[in-house]
């Protein structure tokens, strides 16, 4: 039997075919690179390829990329013995996922993560409920400085593993959330006081990009993340 190469394929006549029924010819140890989505519709030796099915996009890292003038770039993967159980057991491992979704999921990590709210600016009752309190005037000078006078906003962690021993000096109705004294790496953080006294600024090295402020004696705070959307991940070799 005659083996063809991509050197002889050049001279096939695709629209009859060596058979005269207009049929392509029968192509023996051939790799053909195919590409992923929707089967083709084209004549010639196209026309009859096996459909290789959806390619599978890797879970990506980095920074966000937004919106793209370019087109996507499509996927093209080998059909053949190489094929083995180790390669299909890493597909198997690759998702699909959008860029959205993903920032989603970041903003949801940093939030969690960073998020920060002075000390007395909420209270717990009691029975459990949280509330805004009103009588809250601020932090003081000196306590503005201290990293203990932060807590993260969000459901708290660390304060779970403690000890009634440990629980013994916090009040239950303002401690009730993890403080930013007690993060790890020691010296994520970074305060720094601007405008003679008159405003205190927190950056979160851990997740560069995220600022939070607070006026002292004020009711004024809030914090803004202008950033990558990637994690420091090297942060405790830096420090």
């Amino acid at each position: 039997m005659e083996t063809a190469s991509p050197s002889n394929l050049a001279g096939v006549d695709q629209s009859r075919g060596r058979n005269g029924r207009g049929e392509p010819p029968a192509v023996a140890g051939a790799r053909v690179r195919q590409r992923a989505g929707p089967q083709p519709r084209s004549s010639g030796l196209a026309a009859h390829l096996p459909y290789a099915g959806e390619a599978r996009l890797p879970l990506r890292s980095g920074p966000l990329l937004g919106p793209h003038p370019r087109p996507r770039r499509r996927l093209l993967h080998r059909a053949g013995p190489e094929r083995g159980p180790a390669r299909a057991k890493k597909d198997s491992l690759q998702v699909q996922i959008k860029e959205e979704t993903r920032l989603v999921s970041v903003i949801d990590q940093i939030d969690k993560a960073v998020a920060v709210i002075p000390r007395g600016a909420l209270f717990k009752t009691p029975f459990g409920p949280i509330h805004v309190n009103r009588t809250f005037e601020g932090l003081s000078l000196s306590e503005a400085k201290k990293l203990s006078s932060y807590f993260h906003f969000r459901e708290p962690v660390e304060l779970k593993n403690k000890t009634l021993l440990e629980k013994a000096d916090l009040d239950p109705s303002l401690d009730f959330m993890d403080s930013l004294e007690h993060d790890i790496p020691k010296g994520s953080w970074s305060i720094q006081m601007e405008r003679g006294n008159a405003l205190v600024v927190l950056r979160s090295l851990l997740w560069p990009g995220l600022t939070f402020f607070h006026a002292p004696r004020t009711k004024n705070c809030g914090y803004i993340y202008v950033g990558t959307g990637e994690k420091n991940i090297d942060l405790p070799f830096m420090l």
